[in-house]
């Protein structure tokens, strides 16, 4: 219950009164009546081991504040969440803590309005989604009504009906909700030192930082708000022609104690940079053309793998002594094969900061988590595992490459215990992992996920959900991959609902082949909305 009357005996008696209800009505079976707990409330243990998961999240750098100190465990409470925090909390924390502790009947509309929420709010929205979310968000509040009483529904609830019609006509919420303008009152605020005349202290601050901020457009060779680098800083992308050299990525930090670079290490990585390399992609058709001819079916690919290298030096080197206009320096380089490999502990790439599991571990954000989708030559299983250094190999010339060396998690479906999907909701078992001799991928291939507790599978299983990062944004694909697990996730959870109603589609998830910061404006074709960011606000001091 909410609100003054919702949780008094008074709502009990006024529910009885109108005949409806009735598992919610007064206890008479004793001299004095009582009210028994809701179905749909948690009991006390159930709420302890709910705030004990909550207090266990951890999510990426500037993503959001950190929840986990926000839970009082032992008063069965949450204390100083901010706004912001409450929408991450409904849209990712409420639908995977739930899901064992309250009646399948409450769950799955509970899950739908997370569901809800997590669609409107994506920096990518198509007009049909926003149709089907208009005549989906009208069902999950009818459940609503079989299950709450009437108290429940005041007028911020009704709300939810008109903002899939806002977004049809305003666009993204993104651009138009209220929290810039709740950072702007916070820094108004703190500027008030003098508490007899709090708009008088607002307008000398005001007064200062515009004038700063005019100023700070003429200093051209002083770091301000203008020309500052973001905080995320990943150097931008590379002239090199080549992709592989061309990755905007900027390593950070020492690795931890004992981590060494084998040859084998250096191998197994350059033969994945020649395998990944979109410009020679025709030398290595080449090659495993001649294999087939060569050796048997099952072992091409080894051979390959042993002889491509070699073999493509030979070329290049061909090319060099003929003068072909096809040879480049980069390509030659790449050939010849890394000199030595430095190790890290963090990476920024196309603006998203990634550490190392064993610093990321000692933290309270979550950085670690790296997910890289399917589709490639051999497999269209999506990837999901967790970052433990971070290696820049060296080339001849001063070129580079940044990998990820990452340890997989298992998540091939056709092996049992590997993967669940429950109520749409993706898990993991951690201590099950995969491709242990060949651990590397290339920086930019790399997306961030964030890990949450399984409290319903065990200690062993992990939650996977994607993130959205601020200033990042996406171009996406028209047709979404139907190997993504979120896809797959909401199907079976809707064919669980056939026979309930029909449920929301989950279109937030989009194929992102690449990302973009700092752009000015977002074009989305086909039946979608466009977005023209502007110049938006600044809150920062701008010197």
């Amino acid at each position: 219950y909410r609100g003054e009357d919702e949780g008094h005996d008074q709502s009990s008696l006024d529910l009885e009164r109108m005949g409806i209800r009735r598992g919610l009505w007064m206890n008479r079976d004793s001299d004095k009546a009582r009210r028994d707990l809701a179905f749909f409330s948690m009991k006390p243990n159930d709420k302890k081991e709910f705030l004990k998961f909550v207090s266990s999240v951890k999510f990426p750098d500037g993503y959001a504040s950190n929840i986990a100190r926000c839970v009082n465990v032992d008063g069965g409470k949450f204390t100083g969440l901010k706004s912001h925090d409450c929408h991450v909390f409904m849209q990712r924390l409420l639908p995977v803590g739930i899901r064992h502790l309250l009646p399948e009947d409450v769950v799955k509309p509970i899950m739908l309005l997370s569901r809800f929420f997590s669609q409107l709010t994506a920096k990518t929205l198509r007009r049909t989604d926003m149709f089907q979310l208009r005549h989906d968000i009208v069902q999950v509040l009818c459940k609503f009504e079989m299950i709450f009483p009437p108290a429940f529904f005041t007028s911020m609830m009704h709300v939810m009906v008109h903002l899939p019609e806002e977004a049809l006509l305003a666009g993204p919420v993104n651009y138009r909700w209220m929290y810039p303008i709740e950072r702007l009152l916070g820094e108004l605020k703190k500027s008030v030192r003098n508490r007899a005349k709090p708009e008088g202290s607002i307008i000398e601050a005001w007064v200062q930082y515009e004038s700063l901020t005019f100023c700070g457009m003429y200093l051209k060779d002083v770091e301000t708000a203008f020309n500052r680098p973001q905080r995320n800083n990943d150097g931008g992308m590379r002239k090199e022609k080549l992709s592989v050299f061309a990755q905007s990525a900027r390593p950070f930090g020492d690795p931890g104690r004992g981590e060494s670079f084998s040859r084998n290490d250096m191998e197994v990585a350059h033969w994945f940079v020649l395998n990944n390399c979109d410009e020679i992609m025709a030398y290595l058709d080449e090659h495993e053309e001649m294999m087939k001819r060569e050796h048997p079916s099952h072992l091409v690919a080894q051979k390959q793998r042993e002889l491509f290298p070699q073999w493509f030096l030979e070329s290049v080197n061909k090319l060099k002594s003929s003068n072909s206009p096809t040879y480049s320096d980069e390509l030659y380089n790449l050939a010849l094969g890394p000199i030595r490999a430095e190790l890290f502990s963090g990476c920024y790439i196309n603006g998203v900061k990634f550490l190392g599991a064993a610093r990321d571990d000692k933290l309270c954000t979550q950085n670690s988590g790296v997910h890289v989708p399917g589709g490639g030559k051999s497999t269209n299983i999506d990837f999901y595992g967790k970052l433990t250094n971070v290696v820049q190999l060296l080339y001849k010339d001063r070129y580079q490459v940044i990998m990820f060396k990452c340890r997989w998690f298992d998540t091939n479906p056709n092996r049992a215990g590997s993967v669940k999907i429950d109520h749409g909701v993706l898990s993991v078992n951690i201590n099950r992992t995969w491709y242990d001799d060949d651990p590397y991928i290339l920086a930019n291939m790399a997306t961030q996920i964030v890990y949450l507790d399984d409290p319903k599978a065990g200690s062993s299983w992990k939650v996977v959900q994607k993130m959205d990062h601020r200033n990042v944004y996406a171009i996406p694909e028209l047709d979404p991959t139907d190997n993504d697990v979120d896809n797959v996730a909401d199907q079976r959870l809707e064919s669980s609902m056939e026979n309930d109603a029909e449920t929301l589609r989950d279109t937030h998830v989009i194929q992102e082949p690449f990302q973009i910061q700092g752009v000015s404006s977002i074009e989305i074709p086909i039946q979608s909305i466009t977005i023209d960011l502007g110049d938006l606000p600044r809150f920062d001091v701008a010197v």
